[in-house]
């Protein structure tokens, strides 16, 4: 008896690779933070070490997801979370100072 081939969920799959892409945008931010760790405040350093958990945490959800041909609620809902984490920190962070968001005075 020939098993039977789960079918692709298109909608998810396009998540996870959606995921991929902006949880690497927010390694790749945290990284380069951390890089000139020496010059930054602890705040911003803080924060870059959020990012990169976080977008981490959402490429790894991501791979899962696509890998399970997006089979798997458990691989959403740690992606998602990971986004909504990293929005957080990003919102938090340009709240409190520590990204100076505004253009030259």
């Amino acid at each position: 008896m020939l098993a039977a081939i789960p079918r692709i969920q298109i909608g998810a799959v396009i998540l996870g690779v959606l995921m991929v892409l902006f949880g690497s945008l927010m390694l790749l931010f945290g990284y380069v933070i951390l890089a000139e760790w020496r010059s930054e405040g602890a705040t911003l350093i803080a924060c870059s070490v959020l990012w990169g958990l976080a977008g981490l945490t959402a490429v790894a959800a991501a791979l899962w997801l696509v890998g399970s041909l997006g089979h798997s609620p458990l691989a959403r809902r740690t992606g998602g979370t990971a986004m909504v984490v990293s929005g957080l920190i990003l919102i938090a962070a340009a709240e409190v100072g520590v990204l100076p968001c505004s253009g030259p005075a």
